[in-house]
């Protein structure tokens, strides 16, 4: 498979957001790097946000919410 993680993350990230939030990324390979780059091209871009007041942080499994507890 040449698909890496981080090529995963940009077509979940795009799959879930608008349009005006997808992410463009430039080249072949997808890199943590060029994430990185993309998101900083948003205005009003946060970094190293606290996310331990976000409260409850949910997937979805088999169709039931799933509670996501942060590592600390």
């Amino acid at each position: 498979m040449d698909k890496n993680c981080s090529y995963w993350s940009i077509h979940l990230w795009n799959a879930v957001v608008g349009e005006d939030a997808a992410l463009k990324i430039r080249g072949f390979v997808c890199t943590p790097e060029k994430i990185e780059q993309a998101f900083s091209a948003f205005d009003g871009v946060e970094v190293n946000k606290d996310f331990s007041r976000a409260g409850g942080i949910y997937c979805y499994k088999d169709g039931e919410r799933t509670e996501l507890q942060l590592c600390s």
